[in-house]
């Protein structure tokens, strides 16, 4: 019994949060758009010929980088499409050539209106996986054909440590792309499972005490956040276990992204 009201005193206090959430849409709108122009100049955006997302498996693209995409489908010309190079077919479970499809379709959902690009690799899926890495750059470097990409993609730490993810992070650090954003995700584990909590408490202190600082990162709005959940369970169905249900409502990822320069 003490347990279930403190699961609805949970509940209710959750739903409170998200309704606040979905109220402060307007501002971060605003913080979304300061922020791109942090990272990206007028001068820069003017020259990208792509902006191309590098990952290890099918569904991280909604997973850990929507609040990102997101933002740049929403800010960025029409004219620069949206590529994604998929290093595995995420194949560990026998189920690559259906989660190929699932990619694409979930891209389908992101970019509605917008020009995009999805290249599947067919390096080995698993956290055993080691990748040849002359192969491994040398198929990367073949998949962005373009001269002046942003190229964007996880950092050391891989978000879960996984080697896969790992991975694309130390090789894209290692390419000579002029423009590179690696997702940050060192964060402490208390922070990584705060949903979208951290960082609106962090926007609420910075827009009533200016002097505090920006958070430095994009935030999905709620219909944001919304549109990249239904990307999940209406295209990568054979994804959709119960924990991605606990994933997609509090990771912080789902909501939030830092990103960085370098490695």
């Amino acid at each position: 019994m003490i347990l279930l009201r403190g699961l609805n005193k949970f509940v209710l206090w959750y739903l409170v949060f998200l309704v606040i959430y979905g109220c402060l849409t307007k501002t971060i709108k605003e913080h979304n758009r300061w922020y791109f122009h942090e990272l990206v100049s007028e001068s820069m955006v003017s020259k990208l010929t792509s902006v191309t997302l590098v990952v290890a498996h099918p569904d991280d693209e909604v997973m850990f980088f929507s609040p990102t995409l997101t933002q740049f489908n929403e800010l960025l010309p029409i004219s620069i499409p949206i590529n994604v190079v998929c290093m595995t077919a995420g194949d560990a479970d026998g189920l690559g050539h259906i989660r190929k499809q699932e990619l694409v379709d979930s891209l389908r959902i992101m970019f509605h209106g917008r020009q995009f690009g999805c290249d599947v690799l067919d390096f080995e899926d698993g956290m055993d996986a080691v990748w040849d890495q002359v192969l491994l750059e040398k198929q990367l470097r073949s998949s962005i054909p373009d001269s002046n990409p942003l190229v964007l993609t996880f950092d050391q730490f891989g978000v879960s440590g996984h080697i896969n993810h790992i991975s694309c992070g130390r090789l894209v650090e290692k390419l000579p792309y002029s423009h590179k954003l690696h997702l940050r995700s060192d964060q402490p584990i208390y922070v990584k499972y705060s949903a979208f909590i951290a960082g609106i408490f962090q926007l609420g202190i910075s827009t009533v005490y200016p002097d505090y600082g920006k958070p430095r990162c994009f935030i999905s709005t709620l219909p944001q956040y919304l549109l990249a959940a239904s990307a999940m369970s209406l295209a990568h169905t054979s994804q959709m276990v119960w924990f991605r249900v606990g994933w997609w409502l509090f990771s912080r990822f789902c909501f939030i992204n830092e990103l960085i320069t370098s490695i």
